[in-house]
């Protein structure tokens, strides 16, 4: 399964420079060109090599769904309308997988209640509120390509959806970043090696995300909403180089945790244990 996957990721990650070289004009054209390939490729690869080494992580598949959905959304470069919307209707779902990669880890796992439904909530920002949104916006209306999934265009509507979509965004990223920081607070010091890596760039990136969204709920400064994501775009890059190495410092962290447990289990006398 893995040695497909890696087949079709070649072919994903072509997807967004072949159709940036041939949509002149398309949006985000240079941006898409570039790091389209590069964040679906590394996301990717990494991706299949985290899940090779460490199958009952899950890790390597959400890593893996990044580079694909990241690939994907790219289809927004092109003019073509039934292409655009299919790029643009899954535009925000790394950023959700990306989260959730950062609340799981280094576990895996989504433990609590608390934390399976902080998951979800971004999980539907990215999805559910966002198509509801997709199918009213006239797209056309900006000089992008039609919306061929329009079904009437309600601009009002469109624009108080979005604004609340994006503040609960904005809302949901600041909750993970205490959730976060707390979490590396109660590290110990080899823990923490293993953590900054990963909380650093991933949250970053989540922190671009969630400033970009505070600044198009407030409809302000369009140039730096475009600035702020170009630079999410460039930090998204270095993910998944920083969660392969925080997963490879975890597992030294836990063998090593291991072999003191087992010194000290053997540094104990006999007759003590016999007392046990």
């Amino acid at each position: 399964m893995l040695g497909a996957l890696a087949a079709l990721g070649l072919v994903a990650c072509a997807v967004p420079l072949a159709v940036a070289i041939r949509s002149v004009g398309g949006h985000h054209r240079d941006l898409i060109a570039v790091f389209g390939p590069v964040i679906g490729g590394a996301s990717i690869f990494t991706g299949l090599r985290a899940w090779q080494r460490r199958p009952e992580n899950r890790f390597g598949a959400l890593l893996v769904a990044v580079g694909f959905t990241y690939c994907l959304s790219g289809l927004i470069v092109t003019t073509d309308s039934w292409p655009f919307i299919a790029g643009l209707a899954v535009i925000a779902l790394p950023y959700a997988i990306l989260f959730h990669i950062l609340l799981a880890f280094p576990s895996g796992r989504l433990v609590t209640r608390f934390e399976i439904t902080l998951a979800a909530l971004m999980y539907a920002t990215a999805t559910v509120i966002w198509w509801a949104c997709l199918v009213i916006e006239d797209t056309g209306a900006f000089g992008l390509p039609a919306n061929p999934l329009l079904i009437t265009a309600k601009p009002e509507l469109f624009d108080v959806l979005s604004r609340v979509r994006l503040g609960v965004v904005a809302a949901l990223i600041a909750v993970l970043g205490v959730v976060i920081v707390r979490r590396w607070s109660g590290a110990t010091r080899p823990q923490r090696r293993a953590l900054t890596l990963v909380y650093a760039s991933g949250g970053l990136v989540l922190a671009l995300y969630a400033i970009w969204s505070v600044l198009g709920m407030l409809d302000v400064a369009t140039g730096s909403q475009e600035t702020l994501e170009r630079a999410r775009v460039i930090a998204l890059a270095t993910v998944p180089f920083a969660f392969l190495a925080g997963l490879l410092r975890a597992r030294v962290v836990g063998a090593s945790a291991v072999r003191n447990r087992a010194r000290k289990v053997s540094a104990v006398p006999t007759g003590a244990t016999s007392a046990m």
